[in-house]
């Protein structure tokens, strides 16, 4: 359980396709995570379709990962945009 409001947490649970890149990369969130979450039903909601879509979880995180002038290339450039 966590002390504050503003503390990080370090779980990774969730829909595959509302996770955020910090959950993605195995770093400590916050609530900006949930945000990003709430983007991505909002996207669903609104263009019928997922914010990322991909074949499997790996391609799926990378793409979350990967910058916006990244996501349309080769999964070469994602690796090295998730790299970081």
């Amino acid at each position: 359980m966590l002390n504050s409001t503003w503390q990080l947490a370090a779980t990774a649970v969730g829909t595959p396709y509302y996770l955020s890149p910090e959950i993605c990369q195995n770093k400590r969130y916050n609530q900006k995570s949930d945000i990003w979450s709430l983007g991505c039903v909002l996207y669903e909601m609104t263009a019928g379709r997922h914010a990322f879509e991909a074949p499997n979880m790996r391609a799926l995180i990378q793409k979350v990962c990967a910058p916006p002038w990244c996501q349309r290339a080769t999964p070469v450039c994602w690796a090295a945009c998730c790299a970081s």
